[in-house]
């Protein structure tokens, strides 16, 4: 398994990547430039995109993990897991580093928590989105 930094991910590769991991991907130019504005951390088996997790941050106080996807068949191993400690890793410094998910669900919150996150509620943080 080769984990690459911010790697050059063209167009096609997106759209086979995020149509295997279950993601839409009908507005894939506006996921480009998002990733193209982000750190990303991919993983690739045989040249293969198996997995990626993004993150935003001012690089000074906070990073915001925002994405993390890995193909079904890599869901049960530690793929997942290696990718947001690899992000952990490089957002040390910080003073935040926090997940923004799409899924709260039971197997997220023991996942997150497994990797040593505490739930906003549990910190007296909040969350709000607009839109």
């Amino acid at each position: 398994m080769e984990m690459v930094v911010n790697p050059k991910l063209n167009r096609s590769e997106l759209i086979t990547f995020f149509d295997s991991a279950g993601w839409d991907k009908e507005n894939i130019e506006n996921l480009r430039k998002g990733l193209k504005k982000s750190h990303v951390i991919a993983a690739f088996e045989e040249g293969k995109l198996v997995g990626l997790v993004r993150a935003i941050s001012d690089y000074a106080t906070t990073a915001y993990i925002q994405d993390l996807l890995v193909l079904p068949e890599y869901e049960d191993s530690q793929l997942g897991a290696d990718l947001i400690r690899h992000s952990v890793r490089y957002f040390d410094s910080l003073n935040h580093i926090a997940v923004l998910s799409a899924r709260a669900d039971d197997k997220t919150d023991r996942f997150f928590r497994y990797l040593g996150f505490d739930k906003e509620q549990d910190i007296g943080y909040g969350a709000y989105v607009l839109k």
